[in-house]
């Protein structure tokens, strides 16, 4: 049987999509996870031998944390200004996080569900420095999905 080969993903190359439309690129991505907790139950039998079980616990969802370079969009912030009004049932929204191979066709997509940003920030003010503007938004969410 041949060996089959797959090329590996950029992690560069993938887009954050909410209600369908493009927010935009970003240069880093932290929090694509699904994890349970693990409950370990343990007994003794009746000859005295202690008897460990594992169990799956409670889901955990990790939270989607992005960053780029900051451009004049504002689609972030304004969403952040929806929850910042207790909005939240137009702040609620689907999503998807993106990614694309070297041809530049959709490779992978992960879907979230009921999502909304807890923060949204900028970072890199120097007075003299020479960095680029940093926005950083966190997305919690109640369930993410592999398409």
């Amino acid at each position: 049987m041949p060996l089959e080969t797959n090329d590996v993903f950029a992690s560069y190359h993938f887009v954050l999509e909410v209600d369908g439309e493009m927010v935009g690129m970003f240069q880093d991505l932290d929090g694509v996870s699904m994890e349970r907790e693990v409950i370990t139950a343990r007994h003794n039998l009746p000859d005295g031998k202690e008897v460990i079980k594992k169990v799956p616990g409670q889901q955990q969802i990790g939270d989607l944390v992005l960053k780029r370079g900051k451009t004049e969009d504002q689609k972030l912030w304004d969403w952040m200004v929806l929850v910042n009004e207790g909005k939240m049932g137009e702040a609620r929204k689907t999503g998807s996080v993106i990614i694309y191979n070297y041809d530049g066709e959709e490779a992978l997509r992960y879907n979230f569900e009921n999502g909304w940003p807890s923060r949204v920030a900028l970072h890199g003010f120097s007075s003299g420095g020479s960095e680029i503007l940093v926005e950083e938004c966190t997305i919690v969410h109640e369930g993410l999905v592999a398409a």
